[in-house]
């Protein structure tokens, strides 16, 4: 598992490095295509495993990521004016986000099957039990079940692409704009001097806490739900839980289009401040009911203040799937406008070094709690040093 997620990040990194140079090649609809073709043949994957195709699809797979990722900032804002954007961003991240009630779903009825297959039935009671396991084995029609599924959705996704309108909207963020056509040591050129923008330097650590938030929701805190032996009762939490992520996302989604109607630049500050909100009221909530050794093995000693309980744990799932969808909005909206010479570049960037920051607090789970806190801090810092240092531009150019 550690390998073939090594292998994927890898990917991934590497990818965000040179997509940006293929978008002006492929356009931004063929790129999403390109893209969601990866996932497919990963899905795929799993029906004829053997270790050299496993690590190839792995870091097929990445890669995809990139394209994808880098295809979606492009399309985003060839389809979007400035009054919405906000808007915009927020539907798709709350569409794409839907995949977590079908995740759950699928995971709901595998686990249900296996649950009955284990059931146990008592002699002398006439009561059925299930055996109690402190892991979960799957066997080789579970494993082809869960990604012959997800490969049909991602098949889906392929003709979507592939069907998708390709001409920009007329009053787009990106119109009156000439496509760029140069060669692949210019785009590289492009791509490295990105990094040090001002305006990227500025929204970097905006970058970092993404990565680590998803860490958080991701790998952290579903480890410690886990390893919490009161909350091992709880055989489908979760899958309760991926959809209750699902539905923060979907809430924050709705809250974020209509703020953006009543109040300019909604998607930006006051977005930022919702997630920061969010994210203390959940850091909170976890640093009371989390044992303190939950995140590295199984536990049952006793936590700080609070009693872990799965609705706990499902409000800290709605509250993770707010902040990411709030998160990733502010972030959308800020590398649409930051640089608008180089929006893929921006975008491509902004995934590196979430999957950066991603790879390496996940790996370090203690530091988390009080690092992110510190983080949350500067985000709101450089979010808003780039606001004033937009409108000062603007003014200055007006």
């Amino acid at each position: 598992m550690i390998h073939r997620q090594a292998v994927c990040f890898v990917g991934f990194m590497i990818g965000c490095l040179f997509t940006p140079s293929a978008l002006p090649l492929l356009s931004a609809k063929w790129t999403l295509f390109l893209g969601s073709l990866c996932w497919t043949v990963y899905h795929c994957s799993f029906f004829y495993l053997n270790s050299y195709f496993y690590y190839f699809s792995c870091s097929l797979v990445g890669i995809g990521f990139a394209l994808f990722f880098t295809g979606y900032g492009s399309y985003l804002t060839a389809h979007s004016t400035r009054k919405t954007i906000e808007r915009n961003s927020a539907v798709m991240w709350s569409i794409g986000n839907f995949c977590l009630f079908f995740s759950s779903a699928l995971l709901l009825l595998i686990l249900h099957l296996k649950d009955a297959d284990t059931a146990v039935v008592d002699d002398v009671t006439n009561s059925t039990t299930v055996k109690s396991v402190k892991s979960r084995e799957f066997s080789d029609g579970d494993i082809r079940l869960m990604f012959g599924a997800f490969a049909g959705v991602t098949l889906c996704a392929n003709i979507i692409f592939a069907l998708m309108p390709s001409k920009d909207l007329e009053d787009c963020i990106e119109g009156g704009r000439p496509k760029r056509l140069m060669t692949f040591p210019q785009e590289m050129k492009v791509m490295f001097t990105s990094f040090i923008n001002p305006n990227i330097l500025l929204l970097t650590p905006l970058f970092f806490h993404i990565g680590i938030v998803t860490a958080f929701w991701l790998a952290v805190y579903p480890t410690t739900f886990l390893f919490t032996q009161s909350l091992t009762v709880y055989t489908y939490l979760p899958a309760y839980y991926s959809a209750f992520a699902g539905i923060g996302e979907i809430l924050m989604g709705a809250v974020i289009t209509v703020g953006s109607k009543l109040v300019k630049d909604f998607g930006l500050t006051p977005t930022m401040c919702m997630s920061t909100a969010g994210t203390f009221v959940a850091l909170t909530a976890m640093t009371a009911a989390v044992p303190e050794w939950a995140t590295i093995s199984p536990t049952n000693e006793e936590p700080w203040l609070i009693q872990p309980s799965i609705w706990l744990t499902l409000l800290v799932a709605v509250l993770f799937g707010m902040i990411d969808s709030a998160t990733n909005t502010v972030r959308n909206v800020a590398c649409a406008l930051a640089m608008p010479e180089a929006r893929a570049q921006a975008f491509a960037i902004s995934k590196f070094y979430q999957v950066v920051w991603f790879t390496f607090f996940s790996q370090t789970t203690q530091a988390l709690f009080f690092i992110a806190i510190y983080l949350y801090f500067q985000v709101i810092h450089s979010e808003f040093c780039w606001r004033k240092g937009y409108y000062f531009l603007t003014v200055i150019i007006v």
